[in-house]
């Protein structure tokens, strides 16, 4: 039941947003649309027991994220997905335990071709202010593309 929803969730936003020609990629899993929206940019709300997060990109980095999603089927309508490298940047910014499990397990699945130069270009201009979280990648890429595995 869940799959079907998801599905029709996703091909009605698809086909909205190609309506409207709206940039956009999915990242994840639409509620307070109206009190949030305002003033952070970013709801989370709710099409029966699927979730969907919408957000307005207001940092230059989401702009990144939404120019290099790649325009995949989803239930025969196309919908724009980030790509693991737009994933881990906005895991990163949100930095939440939870985030960064899923960093470490989209460095390990995409390994063979991960982008490694565009994420940390586009973390260059934040590096300065943001020492935990580009020590914590840095880290975390030492750790599991490891020379001996012939990744990084």
């Amino acid at each position: 039941m869940f799959e079907r929803e998801l599905s029709d969730a996703v091909r009605d936003l698809a086909k909205v947003f190609e309506r409207r020609k709206a940039d956009h990629a999915m990242i994840g899993g639409l509620m307070d649309l109206l009190r949030r929206w305002p003033t952070e940019r970013f709801t989370t709300f709710y099409r029966g027991p699927v979730r969907i997060d919408w957000m307005q990109p207001i940092l230059p980095i989401y702009n990144s994220v939404l120019k290099s999603a790649k325009t995949e089927t989803w239930s025969n309508a196309p919908i724009r997905v980030a790509t693991a490298e737009g994933l881990i940047l906005t895991k990163l910014l949100s930095f939440r335990p939870q985030d960064l499990a899923d960093i470490e397990t989209l460095l390990i699945a995409n390994c063979d071709d991960i982008d490694l130069a565009m994420i940390r270009q586009e973390l260059a201009p934040f590096a300065a202010t943001e020492i935990e979280r580009t020590t914590w990648l840095e880290c975390a890429i030492a750790r599991l593309l490891t020379p001996n595995t012939g990744h990084v």
